[in-house]
């Protein structure tokens, strides 16, 4: 009956991990490191994410870390080891907090950085955008383009996005749209950097880099005198 309970209690853990990565809730530094830990050493590796925007793996860590523990600690149950396999158990979950811990650290979103540079590193981010929007490079009026695509220009690639969205005198509705979307995240794109015009009136359209994170918008750099 006891192993059978911790079967159980393994796949009731699944909903608990997954919504806990989906909605980035706090308690999963405790009730699964092991998830967050292989989430920044794949974002380490690859294209930035948003920190602690969960990945298909990282997902999949999730989903299966306590259903394969409800088994091990099942199949100990039942040969009468349980409580020597529930310490090993324990142990390596005390390392896995240290784990992600030490990741979370040496991995810092690039877009969480941006607020704070200097004038010039902005002015080298606008004109990049720029430089996509060019008429030499209509390719269509909307592209999107991987982040660590050579098309794009050199100081956009540094940023590491996931993703850049262009669009070029894209006709929405009886309006012609011009900027560049600079996206951190796979699942959950919570950080975007924008180069785009903003209407304050009399004429005046300035175009603005900004950052929009978590629902707060920072201007970066402006041609706004």
């Amino acid at each position: 009956m006891k192993s059978k309970l911790l079967l159980v209690a393994g796949l009731l853990m699944i909903p608990v991990c997954v919504l806990g990565l989906l909605d980035q809730q706090s308690y999963m530094w405790i009730v699964c490191p092991q998830a967050l830990a292989v989430m920044f050493i794949r974002q380490s590796q690859h294209a930035y994410d948003s920190l602690g925007a969960a990945g298909y793996l990282d997902l999949a860590v999730g989903f299966l870390y306590y259903p394969v523990i409800g088994w091990i600690l099942s199949r100990a149950c039942r040969n009468g080891r349980f409580w020597r396999v529930a310490v090993h158990v324990a142990a390596w979950h005390i390392v896995a907090i240290g784990l992600a811990v030490g990741a979370g650290e040496n991995k810092i979103g690039t877009e969480s950085t941006l607020p704070g540079r200097d004038r010039l590193f902005y002015q080298e981010i606008a004109a990049s955008c720029d430089a996509l929007l060019s008429p030499t490079n209509h390719f269509a009026p909307e592209l999107v383009v991987p982040g660590d695509s050579k098309v794009l220009p050199t100081a956009l690639q540094n940023l590491h996005p996931t993703t850049v969205k262009v669009a070029n005198h894209l006709m929405m509705g009886s309006n012609s749209v011009s900027g560049v979307l600079i996206i951190f995240g796979e699942t959950r794109p919570n950080h975007v950097v924008s180069w785009e015009q903003n209407n304050y009136g009399s004429g005046k359209c300035p175009w603005e880099l900004s950052l929009d994170a978590d629902g707060k918008r920072t201007i970066l750099f402006s041609t706004k005198p």
